[in-house]
């Protein structure tokens, strides 16, 4: 056998195999193309069951957002309440203070006045 009719035996066999070969492809093709299929179906139950459950949470969410706005509207309304107490006992300390010392001084005078009628008697 020559070299010449090793390559023409090669050529008439690698034509009979080509018709074949492109059945198998197209089998493994559409073994492929159902495999992918069949991973979309899967994908989109998927994709249709989160999407349900996120529905479910919406309503929670809301609600624990609203509780949230809740919360900082106290915590506002307290700090303004705070700042207006102290605005006030600062500008009204000099009356405080006279407040407090005159009800030391009666207090004083009081404990005074027992002393001395409890001497009395």
């Amino acid at each position: 056998m020559t070299l010449d009719s090793f390559l023409i035996l090669l050529s008439d066999t690698a034509w009979k195999l080509v018709p074949v070969v492109l059945v198998v492809l197209l089998i493994y093709f559409i073994v492929l193309l159902r495999h992918t299929i069949t991973l979309v179906k899967q994908t989109k139950k998927t994709l249709d069951t989160v999407d349900a459950d996120l529905q479910k949470l919406e309503k929670p969410l809301k609600t624990v957002n609203e509780l949230s706005e809740t919360v900082d509207l106290v915590h506002e309304a307290s700090r303004n309440a705070v700042r207006s107490a102290l605005v006030t006992i600062i500008e009204n300390a000099s009356s405080i203070k006279e407040w407090v010392l005159s009800k030391k001084k009666n207090k004083d005078t009081m404990e005074v006045e027992q002393e001395v009628s409890g001497d009395g008697i």
